[in-house]
Parts: structure tokens; C-alpha cells; sequence
């Protein structure tokens, strides 16, 4: 497992621990820090084996992780630069919001690797297979953020 696995794994649980162990804003802000490291780890990793693969399909594969990931870097980067605070109702909302596009990002990732081997075009399938990754990642990263954003919002209210 590499660097940015073990932080994305140590967030996960660190998130799990009872509400009051942890603010809100240092859960937040550590979930921006590891949605930035695997943003990161697949843009340098993409970028990469997409030039050093000599299957079409993994290069395609590689080249989506590449560029998907500058999205999730540059909001990442932007929630970690202009640091505010942070309302915990709104942001679960947001986050479940997210969950359920990342149900479609996933469906539209199938639907497009189908396409791909159905008209035998190796960078649909490739392009649909890293959709699939990245929207499956970003559910359970939303889904994490969400129960737990959603936890810190009825502690408040209490």
C-alpha cells in the first residue's frame, strides 16, 4: 500500500472514533487532505503509465485517472487554502448529494466501458473502467464524509 493509501486508510478510521474525539473542522479538513492525496497519487501515477503503457486500453485507463483527479485536487486544494468554517447540516447534505452523482459517474462509467467492447473501442473501455474506479471511491469518500458531517450536525443541535 502506498503513502496515499495509508492516509486515506488512517482518515477512514479516524473519522469512525466517537464524535467527541474529533472536531468537525479537523475531520473535515483531513478528508480535503486525503481526497487531495488520492487526487495527487493518480494524477502523478496517470500521468505516468499512461505514456509507458503499451495497452491502448490501460493507457486510456491511466489517462482518465490523470485527468479526473485534477478536478478532485483543484476543489481539495481550494476547501484546504480558504480554510472558513464550516456549517456540518449543509456540508452533509453536500456530501450525500455527491454520493448519489457518484452512483451516476459510476453507471456511466459501466455504460461507456459496455460501449467500448461492444464497438471494440479500447479507449471507451478504459476511459469507462477508471469512471467506475474513481466514482466508486468517490462514493465512499462522500459516504464517510457524509455520516460524518451528518454526526457533528445533530451533536450541535443537542
Amino acid at each position: 500500500m502506498n503513502v496515499g493509501g495509508f492516509m486515506i486508510l488512517w482518515w477512514m478510521l479516524s473519522t469512525a472514533k466517537g464524535s467527541s474525539e474529533m472536531e468537525m473542522d479537523s475531520a473535515f479538513l483531513m478528508g480535503m487532505w486525503s481526497l487531495n492525496t488520492w487526487a495527487l497519487t493518480n494524477i502523478a501515477t496517470g500521468a505516468v503509465l499512461a505514456q509507458q503503457s503499451e495497452d491502448p486500453k490501460l493507457a486510456s485507463f491511466h489517462q482518465m485517472n490523470a485527468g479526473w483527479n485534477i478536478v478532485n485536487a483543484g476543489l481539495a486544494s481550494a476547501a484546504l487554502v480558504r480554510p472558513k468554517e464550516h456549517d456540518p447540516r449543509r456540508l452533509s447534505k453536500v456530501f450525500w448529494i455527491n454520493a448519489g452523482a457518484d452512483v451516476l459517474y459510476v453507471l456511466g462509467g459501466i455504460a461507456l466501458q459496455s460501449k467500448g467492447i461492444e464497438q471494440d473501442n479500447t479507449d471507451w473501455e478504459g476511459w469507462g473502467s477508471s469512471i467506475v474506479l474513481q466514482g466508486s471511491f468517490l462514493f465512499v469518500f462522500d459516504g464517510i464524509m457524509g455520516w460524518s458531517m451528518y454526526r457533528y450536525s445533530t451533536q450541535a443541535q443537542k
